[in-house]
């Protein structure tokens, strides 16, 4: 591979999408691939096309992108340029693009190339999130801020009570078995969970069809029932720390609502990701909760590091071979908050420790988990992929 281009992406959620794609493209210039960092504009797309069709690359790329048509027809196959769509979402909202024979599909949870490799789809890799390798922040820098969580509201108790409302029982059933099954086995994704849950549940029962199951409706309403809970459940048990959180809310009940009674938390409007980062630079403990990701790295954990912040995530298998707990990165189990409690006030009593724990985990992002690393990766993995 020697030439790339990189798409800008038209939206992004807290713009964190633009912000990966200037931070990998950068990196890629510093390799020996040619790139060019390409955007299209909605009203004039003239000029983006013919600087890709006049001089086109080997491939192009894009983080969460790029989805078919109303007409079910792949920008890719259309110019017939293979794409490396880099999502950072779960799998289950792109399950599209496995129909384009030209895309290629990076996954930042290995676990997320099993679920393709399910659906009949090979061409696709792990590659976990990052971090650019030049975000630093001073030691001398003031923290004012003791725990800082960055980080959406799902309502999951809205979700939850959704189901009984539009699904039969059983299938509720399933659902509530696959969500409990994923929170408390950090090894079995929310996915395989419900798949395992709805077998046990058609072996049982012979008036339960799951031909009539819209499989990937049920495995995003799980998805961000886990999200939900898990957020909310690990800040309602923080009980003496003072947290600060940043986020978006759907559904009726907003962090405000689920928090209102806890004096210790206080909730702050959304942030774009450049502020975001600011705030994790004045931040003692970061808390990350991503418990849909089940063998991989969210950025905040890559990024609460780099700036300075101690990071408390929520484990999985991944993570424990990356980092060691209380070592380099710090661990909550879903379903044992209090420890997440504990953690919390033994950190924030302790800045030694706290100081210990960060700088050796700068040591391991440093060397394993910045934009060039992943560069470096995607050079060496990505050909033999784009020639199946």
């Amino acid at each position: 591979m020697k030439r790339l281009d990189l798409f800008m992406p038209p939206l992004s959620h807290y713009s964190v999408l633009h912000h990966f794609t200037k931070k990998l493209y950068e990196a890629f210039q510093r390799t020996h691939v040619q790139c060019r960092l390409l955007e299209a504009k909605t009203r004039d797309p003239a000029p983006f096309l013919k600087t890709l069709l006049d001089d086109p690359p080997d491939c192009t790329l894009s983080f969460n992108g790029l989805l078919p048509d109303e007409k079910g027809n792949f920008f890719c196959d259309m110019v017939q340029i293979p794409h490396v769509t880099y999502l950072v979402d779960s799998p289950n909202h792109y399950t599209a693009l496995t129909r384009s024979p030209r895309t290629v599909i990076a996954c930042v949870d290995r676990t997320s190339v099993g679920f393709f490799h399910g659906l009949g789809f090979s061409k696709t890799l792990f590659t976990p999130h990052a971090v650019e390798s030049d975000l630093s922040v001073s030691p001398d820098t003031k923290r004012d801020y003791d725990v800082v969580m960055l980080a959406s509201n799902m309502d999951y108790e809205a979700q939850h009570a959704s189901w009984r409302k539009k699904y039969p029982k059983l299938l509720c059933r399933v659902m509530e078995e696959a969500a409990d099954k994923a929170l408390s086995d950090i090894t079995t994704p929310y996915y395989q969970a419900f798949v395992d849950a709805l077998d046990r549940q058609v072996n049982k029962s012979a008036d339960f069809d799951p031909e009539q199951i819209d499989f990937l409706v049920i495995l995003d309403e799980i998805e961000r029932y886990l999200l939900g809970k898990d957020r909310t459940n690990l800040l309602q048990n923080i009980t003496e720390a003072k947290v600060d959180v940043f986020g978006s809310s759907e559904g009726t009940r907003g962090w405000k609502k689920y928090l209102d009674k806890k004096r210790n938390i206080v909730i702050h409007d959304p942030i774009p990701f450049e502020q975001a980062l600011d705030i994790m630079k004045h931040t003692k403990i970061l808390l990350n909760s991503v418990p849909s990701i089940h063998e991989g790295a969210h950025e905040r954990i890559f990024s609460g590091i780099a700036c300075g912040a101690l990071v408390l995530s929520n484990e999985n298998p991944y993570l424990r071979k990356q980092f060691i707990d209380g070592e380099s990165l710090a661990f909550y189990l879903p379903g044992h908050y209090e420890n997440a409690n504990r953690r919390v006030n033994e950190y924030l009593a302790d800045q030694a420790k706290r100081e210990h724990v960060v700088h050796k985990g700068q040591q391991v992002v440093a060397k394993s988990h910045t934009w060039d690393h992943r560069a470096a990766q995607l050079i060496q993995e990505l050909p033999p992929l784009l020639t199946k």
